[in-house]
């Protein structure tokens, strides 16, 4: 990682983009669209599959569907639940360093090093984002498998 570049004549520090974590980045972008298309795809033939299957025997596609109504509420919550530790954790280092970005974190753009209040404020912003993204995971992950139970019932 390069060092900060600091012109005390013409502003705060800047912390220069890391090329690897905007590799990172992007591939993790790429990784999300192409899995999450892939995810469509197969739903959507599993949707026609379970279409006929309800026709035949209603029963067993209900419960093919419940499990696949929880496999996804699993799957969206346990996303949800990991960003929201991620921007806790982040939240955290922001308050203990007294500064955003954190000492060793790496940047995708050219990042101007802020501290005291407006460090606090993307601390509090961090940490705000945590819990509703948790809150979203688990109990959205709780109350889509519950409406999908009553639905059926």
């Amino acid at each position: 990682m390069e060092s900060p570049q600091r012109n005390p004549a013409s502003g705060p520090e800047i912390i220069p983009a890391d090329p690897k974590a905007r590799r990172v980045a992007l591939a993790l972008v790429l990784a999300g669209l192409v899995a999450g298309g892939t995810a469509v795809l197969w739903l959507n033939r599993y949707q026609d599959d379970l279409l006929r299957l309800a026709r035949k025997d209603r029963p067993v596609a209900v419960a093919k569907a419940l499990r696949l109504a929880n496999a996804v509420a699993l799957a969206g919550g346990a996303g949800l639940v990991a960003a929201g530790v991620w921007f806790a954790v982040l939240g955290r280092r922001i308050c203990s360093a007294g500064r955003f970005p954190p000492p060793g974190m790496r940047v995708v753009r050219d990042t101007p090093v802020r501290t005291g209040a407006a460090a606090r404020r993307l601390a509090a912003l961090a940490t705000a984002a945590a819990v509703l993204l948790i809150l979203c995971g688990t109990v959205g992950m709780w109350y889509f498998c519950a409406v999908a139970r009553a639905l059926v019932a």
